[in-house]
């Protein structure tokens, strides 16, 4: 990633997704580099959500370095139970006031429960009512939505914190034709804003080369090793 970044002048554009259960070193080597660092916080696979170092996650932040974003993931939905609702909501906030004190950007990564009907407007009201609650993290992680949800989302950030610094799109376990869906209408999307912001513009012409050549290193670096662990797996050996 190191030479796609120097070789396309991406310098400052290069972002990653790692946490420290198995990706220290990637963290040890991507640090200080200027790249964009997304780190989690939350235990996998809870919910209500727990952090994954105990609950003070405001000591945990303490021993991170300033430029790593934390990251947490919360199978939140407007119409939980009204109990898990209120857990979820009173983690993002300890979170929330544990990055304001320590100097972090935050990424809330939103997944409502696929054990509860979704609705078109459900992400939409999810992320109103955290809004409502004065949570503004930096960044949102949102999983592949139609181009009227991503509109509506994208007016909603606009009104209600016109300083968020984006949305990273999920692509989790979903299938080939709903994140082409997804996919298709991200492009409309930042197409519009490439017409209606020269900042965006810039970032998003810098971007596409990347994710081109990222394409190639995923491939080799990562494909064989989802190939390999599947096959442990089919074999019942994980």
């Amino acid at each position: 990633m190191g030479g796609t970044e120097r070789a396309h002048g991406l310098a400052g554009s290069v972002g990653i997704l790692c946490d420290d259960r198995y990706g220290q070193d990637a963290l040890n080597a991507a640090t200080g580099r200027g790249w964009w660092i997304g780190r989690p916080v939350e235990l996998p696979g809870s919910n209500p959500v727990t952090f994954d170092h105990g609950r003070s996650v405001g000591t945990t932040l303490l021993a991170w370095p300033a430029e790593h974003v934390a990251k947490l993931l919360v199978q939140y939905h407007p119409d939980d139970a009204i109990e898990t609702r209120l857990e979820n909501e009173a983690q993002i906030r300890t979170l929330y006031d544990a990055v304001q004190a320590s100097g972090h950007e935050l990424l809330l990564e939103i997944i409502p429960p696929k054990s509860m009907p979704r609705e078109e407007d459900t992400v939409y009201r999810a992320l109103k009512r955290l809004y409502n609650l004065d949570i503004y993290p930096e960044w949102w992680k949102l999983e592949p939505m139609s181009a009227a949800q991503w509109r509506a989302i994208d007016a909603l950030i606009a009104e209600r914190d016109p300083h968020c610094r984006g949305v990273v799109m999920l692509g989790l376990d979903a299938s080939i034709d709903s994140l082409a869906e997804g996919f298709a209408a991200s492009n409309e999307l930042y197409a519009e804003l490439s017409a209606k912001s020269p900042k965006f513009k810039k970032i998003y012409e810098n971007w596409r080369p990347f994710r081109n050549e990222e394409i190639l290193w995923f491939r080799v670096c990562e494909g064989s090793f989802d190939n390999f662990m599947a096959r442990m797996s089919a074999a019942n050996k994980l």
